[in-house]
């Protein structure tokens, strides 16, 4: 099956500065692409986006570089989603302008889980509503208690194209469907939203997941957005403190062996490319 994975992040803790790797001491070591390679060997993925992998906000142009050796080497590493200090208002133009110039950004995220959202204050507005000017999307991490904030962000950037990563993080663990459910049944009424079946099985219990818990939220993200809303994403290496690529790659395959050729299409590989313009 041919893959595009939406959510892939490389990382060198010799060489930047990872804070939050602290805290989960398994993955705390250098993650590159002969990795990655090495995990997904036997496997089709024809195109990859590299995602800000939350390095000190100080060293994001290094990792934009860091990530820029790494395309070097392998070529699928077709598109960047980079840091963003949107927080600045129109101040961050200058920020855009630098990270535009780079052919291989896409778009921008701004990490706002576990902290205080600035989504809602203005100038984060302001600058969201810049990026369709430079070409740029807008991938959001949060976690269920933010979703009344993204929304009242999303109402006021109409022309934005947003990306939900991880289908905004619900609580598998704990079986938090009802929450899931009308989080998301609202989020898909946005037109200029996405969302990305990644990160899933973390929000599990790690050792304990079962594809049965994973299957009410991929259904219904699927009646929600539609498969042409969709992207795979494999979120390696955060993934393997739950699973292994292999095993999650498998796992959704299976989750979605009632969808239409064409929907498992759209799913693994044609909205990637769409959204974050990878075709060529």
């Amino acid at each position: 099956m041919t893959l595009i994975d939406s959510h892939v992040h490389f990382w060198n803790p010799a060489r930047l500065d990872y804070p939050w790797l602290d805290s989960v001491p398994d993955i705390k070591k250098p993650f590159l692409i002969h990795d990655y390679n090495q995990a997904t060997s036997g496997y089709e993925v024809i195109k990859l986006v590299f995602v800000q992998s939350e390095c000190e906000p100080e060293q994001a142009l290094d990792e934009l570089d860091f990530v820029m050796e790494q395309a070097a080497i392998d070529r699928r590493i077709a598109g960047i989603v980079a840091y963003a200090p949107l927080e600045q208002g129109e101040e961050v133009i200058n920020y855009l302008n630098i990270l535009k110039a780079n052919p291989l950004v896409r778009g921008v995220r701004r990490l706002t889980e576990n902290q205080t959202n600035p989504c809602t204050a203005a100038p984060f507005i302001e600058a969201a509503r810049l990026l369709p000017r430079f070409g740029l999307t807008l991938d959001v991490s949060i976690r269920p208690y933010q979703m009344e904030e993204t929304f009242a962000l999303i109402e006021r950037c109409p022309e934005t194209q947003f990306i939900l990563d991880h289908l905004g993080k619900p609580n598998i663990g704990h079986g938090q469907f009802y929450a899931f459910q009308k989080h998301i049944g609202r989020m898909a009424q946005f037109p200029n939203v996405v969302a990305k079946v990644s990160g899933l099985v973390t929000e599990a219990d790690w050792e304990y997941w079962t594809k049965d818990e994973i299957q009410p939220y991929v259904d219904y993200a699927l009646e929600r957005f539609g498969a042409d809303r969709l992207l795979f994403g494999s979120d390696w290496p955060v993934v393997l403190v739950a699973a292994t690529f292999d095993r999650w790659l498998d796992t959704l395959q299976q989750l979605v062996t009632h969808c239409s050729e064409s929907e498992r299409e759209s799913l693994f590989y044609r909205t990637a490319e769409r959204v974050y313009q990878l075709a060529g």
